[in-house]
């Protein structure tokens, strides 16, 4: 498999992909510098790149999933299937909100601004819809969709059944002036579509705007299969495995792509720190307390508890604030006052508005626990979730929920949703070595309460 890759992990990933015979094609200059001759030739099959935030790898193309079942290292990383920019779904109008409404569709969720609609639609419309930007599952957004089959790139796209010119934030005269300078250049739009140009379009040149048309044109007779797309989730133990794959071809700090994640003023640390040390070694661990005194978690922030699941849902357990902090342990507690009824699930007791829940996490732990108290301070019971090993960021803790869980109430303790954890090993989302680990890490704990 022939694969292109970009972003913070590529040297990682190229290191592992050469091991894992795979062709890395059309290097950046840096990736050849470190590597040498050790690349293919021909267009890449799987294209690969960082997401946004740096917790994961977006993979699209043929085989795009196979490409990234060889970069899931670490027991605690994730491949969730994804709808490819450029594929065409019929959708279901779900909501409507103030900027856009979010569709449904057979295989996803997307939101579709209404600039990119004709008009504006309505709950129960059913739109046909080509997705634009994709975001990962761990982001607070559902992948971009546009109204109608569309086809094209980034400085031109071309609508089905569509019509006129328009510049995407431009004037009539911007339009105007577009059309008149492609009429030269003998490449014009098939009749029956309609022309959005972005702004860049404005500023090219002759040559990179009549290739953008044409390739924009070439794909209205596209009947090719769509493009195969997952996302990678990297959890702590994967980073550290990026981390020593990158560390066999140049100066590698300990937790050099964790503090990639962190914030770009810690990015920017790690290339000072990598200039600076002499052979350091990524293996050794990871110095929590230096950058959590530096970037956070302290005492007085606020932070968000995202939730992960292995079908792929992210969903917040909300935001808390930090009441202790200590990056000597690499542990911190986070207090939320409930503001629903109700009863807490599994432990079977009554949920109150004014309730406290008291949540202690520790840097790369298995597990944590949460314990629930009434308004006046009355104890109500303790629920342990046992999951990844944790990533505390300066203001998100993150890690995927494996399930299986352990609570104590009134003295009696019990481990909970071990069905669960056994339907998403039968549905393959959680293999049966990282489910060993979590029986194993719940059986600890009730052990420990």
């Amino acid at each position: 498999m022939r694969v292109k890759v970009r972003g913070v992990y590529a040297t990682a990933a190229t290191r592992l992909l050469i091991d894992a015979g795979h062709e890395v094609v059309e290097p950046s200059d840096p990736i050849r510098d470190r590597f040498g001759a050790s690349f293919g030739e021909g267009d890449p099959d799987v294209r690969l790149r960082s997401s946004d935030d740096y917790l994961g790898v977006y993979a699209v193309g043929e085989g795009a999933s196979g490409v990234a079942e060889s970069l899931a290292v670490g027991t605690d990383s994730f491949v969730f299937d994804a709808v490819p920019v450029g594929a065409v779904r019929d959708a279901t109008v779900e909501e409507t909100a103030g900027s856009g409404a979010f569709v449904g569709f057979d295989n996803g969720r997307g939101f579709l601004p209404y600039s990119n609609t004709e008009g504006r639609v309505e709950e129960g419309d059913e739109p046909r819809v080509t997705v634009v930007d994709e975001k990962p599952p761990w982001s607070d957004g559902s992948p971009v969709v546009a109204e109608g089959e569309r086809v094209g790139n980034g400085m031109v796209t071309l609508v089905r059944n569509g019509s006129g010119v328009r510049v995407k934030g431009g004037t009539e005269e911007d339009a105007t002036q577009l059309s008149r300078t492609v009429s030269t250049l003998g490449v014009e739009p098939p009749s029956g579509w309609g022309v959005i140009y972005s702004r860049d379009a404005l500023d090219a040149g002759m040559d990179e705007l009549s290739a953008a048309v044409e390739d924009a044109v070439e794909k209205t007779g596209s009947e090719g299969t769509e493009d195969e797309a997952v996302w990678l989730w990297l959890g702590r133990e994967g980073r550290c495995g990026y981390d020593e794959a990158r560390g066999e071809e140049t100066a590698t700090v300990p937790g050099h792509h964790r503090l990639k994640a962190t914030s770009n003023a810690a990015a920017g640390g790690v290339d000072i720190a990598e200039s600076l040390v002499d052979s350091p070694d990524p293996s050794d661990t990871f110095p929590f307390g230096v950058v959590a005194r530096r970037f956070g978690p302290n005492e007085g922030d606020q932070t968000e508890i995202l939730h992960g699941k292995p079908d792929g849902r992210f969903p917040s357990l909300g935001r808390g604030e930090v009441v202790k902090a200590d990056g000597d342990t690499g542990e911190v507690t986070v207090e939320r006052r409930i503001t629903s009824s109700g009863e807490y699930d599994a432990l079977g007791v009554e949920r109150e508005d004014g309730d406290i829940a008291r949540t202690r996490f520790e840097e790369g732990a298995w597990a944590y626990p949460t314990v629930y108290e009434s308004s006046d301070g009355e104890a109500k019971g303790t629920y342990v979730n046992v999951c990844t090993p944790l990533e505390l960021y300066p203001d998100t803790v993150v890690y995927v929920d494996l399930h299986i869980d352990v609570v104590k109430v009134d003295g009696e303790v019990r481990v909970v949703d071990e069905d669960e954890l056994a339907e998403a090993v039968g549905k393959g989302r959680v293999d049966e070595e990282l489910a060993e680990k979590a029986r194993d890490v719940a059986g600890k704990v009730a052990e420990d309460l």
